[in-house]
């Protein structure tokens, strides 16, 4: 038989273990996508110029020695300014989810993509990268370099940045997934039998993930 002197000390050790577990499993998260995968390397530093494509419009942006931009030709003057705050998001081009597959099916719009952003390194070394449909869940955007046979998904944050690079003001597209969100809270309003949004299914969707199987 063990001491009852031995027995209170264990106990509370599997307290305290059991209480350590629950405070890192409540610990809130940032809403962002996990990083996986990277698109382009480069930093900021490392880039002599960018250019931006989209239908009849076109961007370049020089990255000057004391690390402003300059826009020449017909690139809106704001869109140096915009670069200059949001170059950190930009580069590295990150991706949170990356497969190998048939990038030419239709549904991932790189046959035609919306967007093609040139990347130009001090050393001369090129990127090109494709940007193309919105995913299934609408959180992000279907992406391929063209010298790589992976298929990427970026955040629609990053292809919203694009754009803004391109029209010149800050631009942000409307989001499914917050629609979906708000639709859930509705019915849950109205007493509707729906899916009860926990903490896990809030981080899910405020960061444009897909949600769980049943609510994309």
């Amino acid at each position: 038989m063990i001491p009852r002197a031995v027995l209170v000390p264990a106990a509370s050790g599997l307290v305290v273990c059991a209480l350590a577990a629950t405070a890192l499993l409540a610990r809130p998260h940032r809403a962002h996508h996990a990083t996986v995968a990277t698109v382009v390397a480069a930093r900021p530093a490392d880039v002599r110029s960018i250019s931006l494509r989209s239908g009849e419009r076109r961007v370049t942006l020089d990255r000057r020695g004391d690390g402003a931009w300059d826009g020449p030709g017909g690139t809106p003057e704001p869109s140096a300014g915009l670069l200059a705050t949001i170059e950190d998001q930009l580069l590295p081009l990150q991706a949170y989810k990356a497969v190998t597959t048939d990038a030419t099916r239709p549904e991932f719009g790189l046959v035609t993509p919306d967007v093609i952003l040139d990347v130009e390194e001090h050393t001369g070394r090129r990127f090109e990268v494709a940007f193309g449909a919105p995913s299934f869940s609408g959180g992000g955007y279907y992406v391929q370099r063209t010298d790589d046979p992976r298929l990427f998904l970026v955040p629609r944050q990053t292809v919203d940045n694009l754009r803004s690079l391109l029209l010149g003001r800050s631009f942000s597209s409307p989001n499914p997934v917050n629609d979906k969100l708000a639709q859930l809270g509705d019915e849950q309003e109205k007493g509707a039998a729906g899916p009860r949004i926990g903490p896990y299914l809030q981080q899910v969707l405020n960061a444009g993930a897909r949600p769980p199987e049943g609510l994309e």
